[in-house]
């Protein structure tokens, strides 16, 4: 055969001698019109010198083809034993950005990604070109990692090195016992599983045959490899009628996996009645009969009855084992995960729980289990002699918080037990020490439980689903970074894309109920922003502040200089409380406002929770609350777990104390269900502290309306503030609950930054 390049792409076929038949059909399957399309190049050559057909380059061709080689061409270069680099030296952008996310400077980060990113160099007719030691590299990286799926005798073989890395032999054996593939239909299953392990999957064209003419007279149902817990129908019905499609389009979502498995039988009668037959393979009938148990009442194990909805929450977990509660705050978490650790150990299951919560809720997580099963709890504290005697009492129930944790070595608590990690947003940075400590640890049950399981970013949400089940999104973080996020030059997530897919993978572990789905258990809730003008005093102090702040984003550099930004947006923030706490004397006009409002309280007698994100701000606070004759109590960071005890108990036992001054060291798990208002003296800029402070007062149980104020003041930072907490609930909530396939979140750090200064990014 004969090439001609043109210098548009365009590559023409001439026959110069006689083409063997199977040439022949070569030629007719990737160029009938003698038109070779440029993506399919790098195939068809080499599938053609396999054939011993010689391949010409027509004359004046010379220059396109070497375009097109500089253009269609990735190397492949090996540096040091276990270092490979890839560079492109063309200008298609597809291509470069494909290079530069697996190797943004040079070097290939993680070698496993090596067989993925060569499929998806091949589906855009580039091809992996190696180097002398490229090919090496290559050769040492394929030999325990190459999988080559072919035709043979009418079935499809799985052939593979006899080392094989034992990761890719299990699933290998999972669907080819033998080297032969149990069901055609798999076949796309089986390769999506090897690649996202890291294996060299190379399937003939013969195999993909086989496996669309497998599924012409039937389905497969099998457990799904991408979605946990949920039921994959093969092949895949793009390859279907129309009619086919439309009789079992109800049954399945976008995925092709089915909407709810308990639909099984009513899936085979509508394909017997379009007379297809179904097979049902092995797992799938576990997976339905966990479907059903998912929705059955929750055995009366406890001293006092749950909720419906908390039944149901507590039966989740003892299906999934490896489950996120991400019910709404003050629906009852705690409680729920009790009754599923409770009956566990009913069932001989588990024969120890390790409860790891923040320092705060120790004691109340004591008093819960106590309640509602009688039972004692250890709570791990004191010095490193005392907590050694405590790790080592032969106690079911064990409570230690993240930080302790951290300092001992709690992994015995947990092996072979049940571990719950109450606030399990502090798992949320992959690369934290706490987070490391926690995935040491080897339960064979995990609770997380959380109301805000995405604070600020999806990244987060991916580092808390992996500490409960590291099989949902995968082990690797620059793995879900690619598929899921872009991001800026800063690193910093300016969209999240794959959506629907990200949702249906967390599905199968995630539990997630909102208020408005119990109301009936929940008293009213009233949230109203307060807008507050500053004394002129006050605002000069304020303005002043801003102008440094400003100055300072006009001397920043590229990437650097936010350090002296972010302190001056601090101190912006401050003044907009009070003039002392950036050293200045003057009125406050929020406690002008505040003083109003509480004289208003003080008529109906009722209790307030005032919050503030720092400790000197509650202290000045409380002081000149005193002064105005009102009994109050102090609650923050820095006291004792037993002077904590004493604030809460004070406040909602003696009726003089009518108002609790807290920093957010109050905001997590603690019920103070005879709050009344709830007031916010600013605000923060995580959606979810806000959140977690009302749903101290806005809980089950209480018949009071609750009303939630929040003082933001005018003309100031604060009421962009306001709209940043807007775009993070917005980005939560799409996530969680939306349908979009992608969402443009636009929030790095400078343009954060330039927001609240309100500057524009260049």
């Amino acid at each position: 055969l004969r090439l001609v390049f043109s210098e548009g792409g365009r590559i023409t076929l001439e026959r110069v001698g006689k083409l063997t038949s199977g040439a022949e059909a070569l030629v007719e399957e990737f160029a009938p019109m003698g038109i070779l399309p440029s993506s399919r190049f790098w195939v068809f050559k080499m599938r053609m010198e396999r054939l011993d057909v010689v391949i010409l380059l027509a004359e004046g061709s010379d220059t396109a083809y070497e375009r097109f080689k500089r253009e269609r061409t990735v190397i492949l270069d090996g540096i040091g034993p276990a270092k490979m680099a890839l560079w492109y030296r063309g200008s298609g952008k597809g291509v470069e950005r494909i290079v530069k996310r697996v190797a943004p400077r040079g070097f290939l980060h993680n070698p496993l990604l090596l067989g993925r990113v060569a499929k998806e160099l091949q589906e855009q007719g580039v091809r992996l070109a190696p180097t002398k030691k490229g090919r090496g590299a290559l050769v040492a990286f394929k030999e325990k990692r190459k999988i080559t799926i072919c035709a043979a005798g009418g079935r499809i073989e799985v052939r593979h090195h006899p080392m094989l890395e034992p990761n890719l032999e299990e699933i290998c054996e999972r669907f080819a016992p033998e080297e032969v593939l149990f069901d055609a239909r798999s076949l796309h299953l089986l390769s999506f599983a090897l690649e996202e392990r890291g294996g060299w999957v190379e399937v003939e064209t013969g195999a993909w045959r086989l496996a669309r003419l497998a599924g012409t007279n039937g389905y497969l149902a099998m457990p799904s490899e991408r979605f946990l817990h949920q039921i994959e129908l093969l092949p895949s019905l793009t390859e279907e009628d129309d009619e086919t499609r439309e009789g079992i389009r109800p049954y399945l979502d976008q995925f092709g996996t089915m909407k709810a498995p308990k639909a099984l039988p009513r899936l085979a009668g509508a394909l017997e009645a379009m007379n297809r037959t179904l097979r049902v393979g092995e797992g799938v009938e576990d997976l339905v009969k966990m479907a059903a148990e998912k929705e059955s009442a929750f055995p009366d194990i406890l001293r006092l009855p749950l909720l419906p909805h908390q039944e149901k929450g507590a039966a989740f977990l003892t299906v999934v084992k490896r489950g996120l509660l991400g019910d709404e705050m003050g629906l009852g978490k705690t409680v729920q995960a009790i009754a599923a650790v409770k009956a566990l150990r009913e069932r001989g299951e588990v024969s120890k729980a390790l409860i790891v919560v923040p320092a705060s809720l120790r004691t109340q997580w004591a008093e819960e289990i106590q309640r509602f099963t009688g039972e004692e709890a250890v709570v791990v504290r004191g010095t490193p002699k005392q907590r050694k005697e405590l790790w080592a009492t032969p106690s079911f129930w064990r409570i230690v918080n993240y930080e302790i944790l951290l300092r001992d070595d709690g992994g015995p608590a947990a092996e072979e037990g049940a571990l719950v990690l109450d606030e399990c947003q502090r798992v949320k940075n992959w690369r934290s020490k706490t987070t490391r400590a926690v995935q040491k640890l080897k339960p064979v049950v995990v609770f997380g439980l959380t109301g805000t399981p995405l604070e600020n970013n999806a990244e987060e949400l991916y580092t808390v689903v992996r500490t409960i089940d590291a099989r949902v999104l995968g082990t690797m973080p620059y793995r879900f970074r690619r598929r899921y996020l872009v991001l800026d030059h800063f690193g910093g997530v300016v969209e999240v894309k794959r959506i629907p897919e990200m949702r249906r993978r967390i599905e199968g572990i995630f539990l997630r109920r909102k208020k408005e789905e119990v109301l009936k258990d929940l008293p009213p809730l009233l949230e109203r922003v307060h807008r507050v003008g500053l004394p002129t005093a006050q605002f000069k102090v304020y303005r002043r502040l801003e102008a440094e702040a400003k100055e300072a984003w006009s001397a920043r550099e590229d990437g650097e200089g936010f350090g002296s930004i972010l302190e001056g947006l601090l101190r912006m923030r401050e003044a907009c409380d009070d003039p002392a706490l950036v050293g200045e004397e003057g009125k406050s006009g929020k406690w002008e406002e505040l003083s109003l409002l509480l004289e208003g309280i003080k008529i109906k007698g009722k209790k307030v929770l005032l919050f503030t994100e720092w400790t000197r701000m509650a202290k000045i606070l409380s002081d000149r609350l005193t002064q105005s004759g009102w009994e109050n109590e102090v609650y923050h960071g820095g006291l004792s777990q037993k002077e904590r005890d004493g604030v809460i108990e004070a406040f909602l036992e003696d009726s003089n104390h009518r108002v609790l001054v807290a920093t957010d060291a109050a905001a997590h798990g603690l019920n103070l269900q005879g709050v009344d208002l709830v007031v916010n003296y600013e605000l923060p800029f995580n959606p979810a502290k806000l959140a977690q402070r009302i749903a101290r007062a806005h809980r089950i149980g209480i018949h009071r309306p609750v009303l939630a104020l929040h003082l933001v003041a005018e003309g100031t930072v604060e009421e962009r503030v306001l709209e940043i907490l807007d775009k993070k609930r917005d980005l939560f909530s799409r996530i969680v609950d939306g349908q979009e396939e992608a969402i443009k979140v636009g929030m790095g750090m400078e343009e954060m930054l330039a927001s609240l200064l309100g500057k524009r990014t260049t």
